[in-house]
């Protein structure tokens, strides 16, 4: 069970370095840490690892039995988002290969927006290969029909937009151009003071 427990800050800085002999030996000595919140937006040491790239760690977290789909104490967000925001690809191959879920219920847990997010399109590409839904659309005070595609426009991330729909089109051009052109249909409903014929 995840726990909070008091901050040990070594444990961020052997992650930052890159030292994986300190952080076996801290965690040795303070086992409760290995399933602790920590103060970076209420995540444990994976999501730590993930954002900082941190390979070594992320494995070694793993095979002491940290949960890959355990939520931060904000907003539920798993690790894999922490690594996507990062860049970081070999870490999300990494938590995907140890059954990370790809949670699409909410945008700020759905790792492909946080993919775009990291301007990342590898990880968006991986993402797709590995089944994650991209016309999931959302709803909310500041979100209308906003699905992967017109959220990469949104962001100017025009390559992962069109990775996207040729993804959706399985290769037929025409068909990703109708993709697009619904996708910056979807970004006006959201700004509509824009033009008409407005090109992200």
């Amino acid at each position: 069970m995840t726990q909070q427990v008091q901050f040990n800050p070594k444990i961020s800085a052997s992650i930052r370095s890159r030292d994986i002999s300190a952080f076996r030996h801290l965690l040795k000595a303070e086992p409760e840490q290995i399933t602790a919140y920590t103060p970076f937006a209420g995540g444990t040491w994976l999501h730590y690892a993930a954002f900082e790239g941190d390979i070594e760690a992320a494995q070694h977290l793993l095979t002491l039995g940290v949960d890959a789909n355990v939520g931060d104490k904000r907003e539920g967000r798993g690790a894999i988002c922490d690594a996507c925001l990062g860049g970081h690809e070999e870490i999300v191959r990494l938590l995907l290969n140890n059954d990370c879920r790809l949670d699409t219920s909410d945008p700020v847990r759905n790792p492909l927006f946080s993919a775009i997010v990291g301007r990342s399109l590898p990880i968006a590409r991986l993402l797709l290969e590995r089944g994650i839904d991209p016309l999931v659309q959302y709803n909310g005070p500041s979100m209308k029909e906003m699905d992967a595609a017109a959220f990469a426009l949104e962001r100017g991330e025009i390559e992962i937009a069109e990775e996207i729909a040729r993804w959706r089109a399985k290769g037929k051009s025409e068909t990703a151009r109708q993709i697009l052109d619904d996708a910056r249909r979807r970004l006006l409903l959201n700004y509509p003071h824009l033009p008409a014929d407005y090109e992200p």
